[in-house]
C-alpha cells in the first residue's frame, strides 16, 4: 500500500523533520529566545545589517513553512532595531521589506509542499466529504479574492492557510498576488 503513492515516503521524514523542529523549538523556547536576543544585539554591534536582515528573513521564512508562532513580536523586535537605527521611515521600510519577503518565500515554499506533497489527500477527503468539492470550487474561482481576504484576517492561521491553500486548486498567481494581503500586518 505505501508504495502506490511513491511521495508518502517523503510526506512521512518531511513530517517528521518539521514536527522535530517544532517541538526542539518549544522545548528550547528560552534557548531559541536566546539565539534570536543575540543576533538582534549581533547586528547593530558588528554594523552587520546586511547580513542580519538575511538572517532575520531566514527566520521569517523558517516560522511560515514550520508553523511557528510568534512571528508578530518577531516583527515589532525587528522593527525596533531597524527604527532605532535608521530611523521611522527607512527602519519602518526595512522591517516591512524584511518580513513581508521572509514570510512570502517561506509560504510559497509551504505552498508547493502543500501542492505536491499532500494534495493527494484532498483528493482522497473529496471521496468521502463532498464538501470538499464545494469549498475547492469557490477557492479556485474566486481565488485571488479568498487568498488576499484570508491573509488580511487575523483569525484565520497565516501558517496553515499557506498549506490549505496548496492543497487546493487556486492558481499560484492569485495566490501569489493575494499574499499582498498581509503587507498591513508587516507594518
Amino acid at each position: 500500500k505505501c508504495y502506490e503513492n511513491p511521495y508518502i515516503i517523503l510526506r512521512i521524514f518531511l513530517l517528521f523533520i518539521s514536527l522535530t523542529i517544532v517541538i526542539t523549538g518549544f522545548v528550547h523556547i528560552k534557548d531559541t529566545k536566546k539565539l534570536l536576543d543575540l543576533i538582534i544585539s549581533w547586528i547593530p554591534t558588528n554594523n552587520r545589517f546586511l547580513v542580519g536582515s538575511f538572517l532575520l528573513g531566514s527566520i521569517y521564512l523558517i516560522t511560515a513553512l514550520f508553523m511557528i508562532p510568534g512571528t508578530m513580536l518577531l516583527t515589532v523586535t525587528v522593527g525596533a532595531l531597524y527604527i532605532s537605527t535608521f530611523g521611522i521611515i527607512k527602519g519602518l521600510t526595512i522591517t516591512v521589506f524584511i518580513s513581508f519577503f521572509g514570510s512570502l518565500f517561506g509560504s510559497i515554499i509551504a505552498f508547493f509542499m502543500g501542492r505536491f506533497f499532500f494534495r493527494h489527500g484532498l483528493t482522497e477527503l473529496k471521496k468521502v466529504y463532498p464538501q470538499f468539492c464545494v469549498i475547492e470550487e469557490i477557492i479556485i474561482y474566486n481565488g485571488f479574492k479568498i487568498a488576499f481576504l484570508m491573509r488580511l484576517s487575523p483569525i484565520i492561521p497565516f501558517h496553515v492557510m499557506n498549506y490549505f491553500m496548496g492543497i487546493t486548486g487556486i492558481k499560484f498567481t492569485d495566490y501569489l498576488i493575494g499574499s499582498l494581503g498581509f503587507i498591513p500586518s508587516s507594518i
